[in-house]
């Protein structure tokens, strides 16, 4: 903890720039036993009515997307005449859904 009380004084004189002592006392380690809480679990995600109705949202879109997804990709060969063309271009959309489904993941948007 000293050695980073350290480095804000030098990057104060760098800055030129006054700090307290009492700033310094302030500051505390990442992880403090005081500060800490214990006991948390899966329980308190739902004592929020907020958090509660967001979670059961996000459970219906997912089966809504994972049906809607199983439904097209089932139904692919169906596209043409011809079964391997239409798995063919069943194929090139997968490919390019999960691409760009990966990148997004990826870039974080």
């Amino acid at each position: 903890m000293e050695k980073a009380k350290n480095e804000i004084r030098k990057g104060a004189r760098m800055n030129k720039v006054e700090i307290s002592e009492d700033v310094l006392d302030r500051i505390h380690p990442p992880f403090d036993k005081e500060h800490h809480v214990e006991n948390v679990g899966y329980k308190d995600l739902y004592n929020n009515a907020c958090i509660r109705k967001r979670i059961l949202l996000m459970f219906v879109q997912w089966i809504a997307a994972v049906l809607c997804y199983n439904g097209l990709l089932f139904n692919s060969v169906n596209i043409g005449s011809n079964v391997y063309v239409s798995m063919a271009l069943g194929v090139i959309i997968e490919v390019i859904g999960s691409s760009s489904a990966l990148e997004t993941y990826y870039s974080g948007a």
